[in-house]
């Protein structure tokens, strides 16, 4: 279950079960929290982190496998994993949003995560 104890998110309105604890109200270091079984950190709350794709409303001709989605209205793009000025429930890998795509906007809640792939 996501709360504060484990995620950099907007707790104040606690979801499901979870207890209230006050939002930090700002990013933190990365690794401020545990990892997930994974051994990843912050994969939900502190920051949104960009998607390559181009924004569609729904997965209708999605591209196969793992490619990006590069056809379509390159001026939004979808962002995954909440913020920490996002409620707990917004934090789900499932949950995303259209971010505007403008070299002149600044925010401290979008980030990006860099994924690298080993190949033999």
């Amino acid at each position: 279950m996501l709360t504060g104890e484990v995620a950099n998110v907007y707790t104040e309105q606690p979801y499901a079960d979870t207890s209230e604890r006050m939002s930090l109200g700002a990013t933190i270091p990365v690794a401020s929290h545990p990892p997930n079984p994974f051994g990843l950190y912050d994969m939900h709350g502190n920051v949104f982190e960009w998607c390559a794709d181009v924004w569609h409303v729904d997965y209708e001709t999605a591209p196969k496998g793992a490619r990006p989605w590069t056809s379509g209205d390159s001026s939004y793009r979808p962002v995954r994993g909440g913020a920490w000025c996002t409620r707990p429930h917004g934090c789900r890998s499932a949950a995303r949003n259209a971010a505007h795509r403008s070299s002149d906007h600044r925010t401290n809640t979008y980030g990006l995560r860099v994924a690298c792939s080993l190949s033999k």
